[in-house]
């Protein structure tokens, strides 16, 4: 079986499948490469689609994220007899296109989504997924206090986070300077303090600090949970966490802090004195108890869904 492969972003396409590494993440990328090497065992192959790809040669497609019709060759695929299907990983506020495209051209659709898993095929459970095993052990009293990680990015599109983060980094470079670092490309040290470059890996990064500030790139959609709050349980940094609007539906709340507790009204305006006198106040072995929460968790049947094996059998088993 041979199955062609779009990412939305196209320049990830030569990589997706060979290399575990993506400039945004650690092992992004690492769920496709196992993908591409258990589908060989079952004899699946995923063909990147170029331009000039002959269809003939296809037995499905899969789309990372909705494409861009407006290509020929995309819509070429849109109207042959083709299976198609589709995996929606960007949230409404960065890629509409997921959620307000026509879905029926689809077979399946791979869903983080909460809210459309209900309403049945075509629609199956897909959360962004992580390899638990092979890291080092956390940390004990790392040196760092807080880290953010984050490009510099705006939008106007209701319940993004964006603006959160630039609140929370002003609050901070304000009140408490020395107790925040924040990483990622955009920034200009001149305006920001805090700003600390770009990192080769966040989470060796990570291990290096108590907390982080994780938010994700919106608020309120259920099931809406990505890397970012799992790479503070991989590495032992106690995630400040905003995002999915039913999180603890998928991750014990003894696991991170969940803003929602922590009046998010005030921090959503930019004003993060509760959240940092709790965390000052907060003593390691009250830390540690919360690392180890999420370590009990990832290594947990619980995290399963979140697996690289659960990702893998998810797709394989719709295409085959």
């Amino acid at each position: 079986m041979r199955v062609g492969f779009s990412n939305y972003y196209r320049s990830l396409d030569p990589i997706i499948f060979s290399y575990p590494e993506a400039p945004i993440g650690d092992e992004l990328l690492l769920p496709f490469n196992v993908l591409a090497q258990e589908g060989r065992k079952r004899n699946v192959e995923f063909v990147p689609l170029r331009d000039g790809l002959d269809l003939s040669g296809l037995d499905a497609v899969l789309f990372s994220d909705y494409p861009d019709r407006n290509v020929p060759a995309i819509e070429a695929i849109f109207t042959s007899s083709l299976p198609l299907y589709l995996i929606t990983w960007e949230c409404p506020i960065i890629r509409p296109e997921n959620w307000t495209s026509d879905h029926s051209r689809f077979s399946r659709i791979f869903t983080w989504s909460d809210a459309l898993i209900p309403l049945g095929p075509p629609y199956v459970k897909l959360n962004f997924s992580q390899r638990f095993s092979n890291h080092p052990e956390p940390r004990h009293s790392p040196p760092g206090f807080i880290a953010m990680f984050g490009s510099n990015k705006s939008s106007s599109q209701p319940g993004e986070l964006y603006s959160a983060r630039l609140a929370a980094i002003t609050w901070f470079e304000r009140h408490h300077p020395q107790a925040l670092d924040f990483f990622g490309p955009g920034w200009d040290w001149r305006v920001h303090p805090c700003y600390s470059g770009v990192v080769v890996s966040k989470r060796r990064a990570l291990r290096n600090y108590r907390f982080s500030i994780c938010y994700e790139n919106a608020v309120g959609f259920p099931g809406y949970i990505t890397e970012k709050i799992f790479d503070c349980f991989i590495t032992g940094c106690v995630p400040v966490y905003l995002g999915a609007s039913n999180v603890t539906d998928h991750i014990p709340r003894e696991c991170f802090i969940d803003v929602r507790t922590c009046v998010p009204v005030e921090i959503l305006n930019g004003d993060l004195s509760k959240i940092y006198e709790h965390l000052e106040a907060m003593t390691e072995a009250e830390r540690w108890r919360y690392v180890q929460a999420a370590q009990s968790f990832i290594h947990s049947e619980a995290a399963r869904p979140f697996t690289i094996d659960y990702f893998v059998e998810t797709i394989l088993g719709a295409l085959t």
